[in-house]
């Protein structure tokens, strides 16, 4: 038996042997459970149990974990999900990748409302905008989620949760200080500060928050051996929710955005070299939620606003600004404790200043329906899509389930799941002048999945196979220099594999691997292999530790000929609880080794990293 059929069988039976051998009340243990509510996969509120998918939800508790640290390195922590980008120069372009996808095949949605930026090559959102500080929770949907979410959906969702307000007022002073550096680079004092501030609070039926975070960074450059380049962000927000009567209720969000980063150019090669080049983004986000409850039902609308300009400030300038607006009205419906239904009325309009300005919209009408009992569940659902460019198109998702109760607290879940997807081009790719192509056909995709998801009393084992086809697919063509169709098939395929097990009541263990492979498809900078393994350790109800070793595999360079190494990273991260004041200290260390690796060719990847810092609430 070879040594990965071996690897593999120990995986899968480990589960059942730590359930055998640690069947502890896992009442008294915050843990994944059954009891676990997800929402993304059907916007109805779920257990665990009930869902015919598999949801990455990262929680508060998680999240508190990452302080001091980006939104990026906490979603390259889960399997499947890379973001490509994230090891470089902060302000570097982020690619946000699910199961071989790119960002325009990835939808990122806040507090329920889809963001993006219509001047960007995908219409992507940027998640350079985001603090983690400001961030209460996170879901994430892997797979064709075209049914219920749109476009842009082909290959995943993440619906970011922001912190709202609370009973008791609420004054929160985040502040972490250390260093932003390269590997080759030696420590010379501190380069990167970040500070957040956050009041809120609930009066009754009303409740406010206002936010406010910078971050500063100034030791590292994009490209090697270049003089360090500079990122600033600073985030003002400002919520609030009232609840007129029991059955109406509105909420609404208003958030800006700046950041100033220096990014370097090219030589007369077209090879990366030093640059006094600036990038000056800023962001304005409005968002508005109105639900009306009546008997079994309730009627939602969504509104959201985005407007989101960049100035390119180098030897060639330009300026591009997009805005998005969204409108999303939904009937949910409770028939009883089994039957659920959702049918929904979206309009998305675009426009950027790409050559002039351009625009585009769409009008979508969606249903889906969900039957969950205690064994059997199932999600089927449809949703038709017309653009004013491209016409009319389908998307279907096809979602059963069933749950094989072994006990009171061990529940084993079989899957399959079958859906398409549809991406339009943007607004970039169809009118840039340099690279635009207005001939370009929209993206159809179909995802397959089967898995299983086993829950014991102390966690979780869930394996799932996944091939996605895309018929037409978008690529960027090197002969013609512009944007294109590919003339073939492509697919992509691959196993995600996510262990979770406590081991008594102080330590915890987590382990994910991800496969990815493609057959005509673009997996540049994009490993076939990655896992990462996981340890929390209680030392007491003050100190906590954590670390992570995680391996990154080879993986083509953007060139498409070189091969990028593999690489091995270790972070370790302390924690200790203060009683008075009310607060939490911390220090990270991220690549604690110093590892020598490249993520860019040419550019700079971060070295051995601390931040230490605080979270003070009063």
């Amino acid at each position: 038996m070879n040594i990965q059929l071996r690897g593999f069988l120990i995986l899968f039976m480990s589960p059942y042997l730590w359930g055998q051998t640690n069947d502890v009340d896992s009442d008294s243990l915050n843990i994944q459970n059954l009891d676990e509510v997800v929402v993304i996969d059907s916007r109805f509120p779920l257990k665990r149990s009930q869902s015919g998918r598999i949801v990455e939800k990262i929680d508060t508790k998680t999240l508190r974990k990452f302080q001091g640290m980006d939104l990026a390195e906490v979603l390259r922590s889960r399997a499947g999900i890379d973001i490509l980008g994230s090891r470089s120069q902060l302000g570097q372009n982020l690619t946000t990748s699910i199961r071989g996808g790119r960002n325009d095949q990835v939808l990122i949605l806040i507090d329920g409302v889809r963001v993006n930026d219509a001047s960007r090559i995908g219409t992507d959102f940027d998640l350079n905008f985001l603090p983690l500080e400001a961030i209460e929770s996170i879901e994430v949907l892997k797979g064709a989620s075209g049914t219920l979410y749109g476009s842009s959906a082909a290959t995943g969702v993440i619906n970011i949760t922001t912190k709202k307000g609370v009973q008791d007022s609420l004054f929160s002073w985040g502040s972490s200080f250390g260093t932003l550096q390269a590997q080759e680079s030696l420590i010379s004092g501190i380069t990167a500060v970040e500070n957040s501030f956050r009041y809120a609070e609930t009066v009754g039926v009303s409740d406010v928050s206002l936010f406010y975070s910078q971050r500063y960074a100034d030791g590292m450059s994009a490209v090697q051996g270049g003089q360090s380049d500079l990122f600033a962000r600073n985030n003002f927000g400002f919520s609030g929710g009232h609840q007129f009567s029991d059955s109406y209720r509105i909420r609404f969000a208003i958030n800006e955005d700046h950041i100033r980063s220096e990014y370097d150019g090219f030589d007369s090669n077209f090879n990366p070299a030093e640059a006094n080049n600036l990038l000056v983004s800023n962001q304005w986000r409005f968002a508005l939620q109105q639900n009306a409850t009546y008997q079994n039902g309730e009627l939602q609308l969504d509104l959201g606003y985005q407007s989101t300009g960049r100035d390119f400030q180098s030897d060639f300038p330009r300026y591009l600004k997009g805005t998005n607006f969204t409108l999303d009205l939904s009937n949910r419906y409770v028939f009883n404790e089994q039957w659920f239904s959702i049918v929904g009325y979206f309009y998305q309009h675009h426009t950027a200043n790409i050559s002039e300005l351009e625009n585009s919209s769409q009008h979508d009408l969606y249903a889906n329906i969900v039957y969950a009992s205690g064994s059997f569940n199932f999600n089927i659902g449809s949703r038709w899509n017309s653009h004013d460019v491209y016409g009319s198109h389908l998307t279907y998702n096809i979602n059963p389930s069933y749950n094989f109760q072994l006990s009171e607290k061990r529940n084993l879940k079989v899957l399959v799941n079958v859906g398409t997807g549809f991406n339009t081009p943007s607004l970039f790719q169809l009118y840039d002048v340099f690279s635009g192509n207005n001939g370009l056909k929209p993206e159809e995709s179909q995802t397959q999945e089967i898995g299983l998801d086993y829950t014991f009393p102390t966690g979780n084992f869930s394996v799932l196979y996944f091939k996605r086809i895309e018929n037409p697919t978008l690529i960027y063509d090197f002969n013609t220099f512009r944007y294109g169709n590919s003339d073939d098939e492509v697919s992509y395929s691959g196993l995600e594999m996510n262990y979770h097990n406590r081991i008594g009541s102080q330590l915890q263990f987590y382990l994910n691997y991800t496969l990815t492979e493609t057959d005509g498809g673009d997996l540049r900078r994009i490993p076939k292999n990655a896992y990462r393994l996981g340890l929390d350790y209680a030392l007491s109800s003050r100190w906590s530790l954590s670390g992570s070793f995680s391996r990154t595999g080879d993986r083509l360079a953007v060139d498409g000929t070189t091969t990028l190494g593999a690489y091995s990273l270790l972070d370790a991260r302390v924690q200790y609880q203060l009683n008075k004041p009310n607060a939490v200290v911390f220090l990270n260390v991220t690549n604690l080794l110093n590892q020598n690796f490249i993520e860019f060719l040419n550019y700079s990847t971060r070295g051995r990293n601390i931040m230490a810092g605080f979270n003070w609430n009063l």
